[in-house]
């Protein structure tokens, strides 16, 4: 029995280390692959922003050239840019225009904020975008990434977003789009929350399969060590009444070797109990017994052994 619980006690604490290092190694997964992620996504905006700027490359040229001045050219781009609407694999998305003064240029999604100055937009946490996105294009105008919490474009709900923007000083302005960080977690996120519970589930599975085949095994344990407990009982009754009898009885195999001998027979032929055994029945008979007899008939029964009296 104890050894059936130590078992017990083995598999469930086998159990829980199987399950704590599915979850550390779910948790360790989920972090590198959504660093992989967010990496991958990154690249993706920024090349984005990247094909953007070489669509107006020409544009910026003529300025450079004298062919075009500032603003006629910040028109141009404006109409560029305010097309430039795309689909990712997350939905819809957009390239946005902002001028280094705070002004909104361009933006499809809200466009009830063009022309007006966001410079004071500031986020859930009271981080200034505008300004955020401004100083990023100034210091880095080839690139740089700047993150922000922004609501999404179809709920009302903040999310954190990773902007790219490139400065355009012949314009004084930057272009440049963003990506919703949890978007592009939540397939992830579904597929290693699928994957913990598919293994939790099969843990669970084996560790009720185990605990009840050593719950049956417990049983029939239990029922073996009382059936030997009944058996050991009902032996020493039956030894203690071979004992009784007044008579020599001796228990001996079919070549007359003797098995088992009462106490009588010790006190009769003065031999000591535990000693009898190394005789057989034929040291003990006289020339009137027929023990050849009696061993034939021995032979052929279905027993190996008769009482000898």
């Amino acid at each position: 029995m104890k050894s059936s619980k130590r078992w017990i006690i083995v598999i469930a604490v086998c159990s829980l280390l199987l399950i704590t290092s599915e979850l550390l190694i779910s948790q360790y997964v989920s972090s590198e692959f959504s660093k992989l992620t967010l990496n991958y996504r990154k690249s993706s905006v920024s090349r984005m922003v990247h094909l953007a700027y070489n669509s107006i490359r020409p544009i910026l040229y003529d300025v450079h050239n004298g062919r075009l001045d500032s603003d006629a050219a910040r028109e141009k781009v404006i109409d560029y840019v305010r097309n430039m609407t795309y689909e990712d694999e997350y939905g819809k998305n957009y390239i946005f225009m902002s001028s280094y003064d705070g002004t909104m240029l361009v933006q499809p999604f809200e466009s009830r904020k063009e022309g007006s100055n966001q410079l004071d937009l500031q986020d859930s946490n009271g981080r200034y975008i505008i300004r955020e996105l401004v100083k990023a294009a100034q210091e880095n105008p080839k690139g740089s990434f700047v993150s922000y919490n922004y609501f999404l474009p179809t709920e009302q709900r903040v999310e954190e977003k990773w902007s790219y923007v490139i400065g355009i000083p012949e314009l004084d302005a930057y272009i440049g789009t963003g990506m919703y960080v949890e978007s592009s977690y939540r397939e992830l996120q579904r597929l290693l929350k699928l994957q913990r519970y598919g293994f939790l589930f099969m843990i669970a599975v084996i560790l009720s399969a185990s605990i009840v085949s050593i719950l049956s095994l417990l049983k029939s344990n239990q029922k073996l060590s009382r059936e030997i407990r009944d058996r050991m009982y009902a032996e020493s009754n039956i030894r203690t009444v071979f004992d009784s009898i007044h008579d020599a009885v001796m228990i001996h195999d079919n070549n007359g070797n003797i098995l088992l001998a009462n106490k009588q027979t010790g006190l009769l032929y003065g031999i000591p109990e535990d000693q009898i055994t190394n005789y057989t029945i034929r040291d003990f008979s006289t020339e009137e017994n027929d023990v050849e007899g009696t061993l034939l008939q021995a032979s052929l029964l279905e027993n190996d052994s008769l009482i000898f009296g």
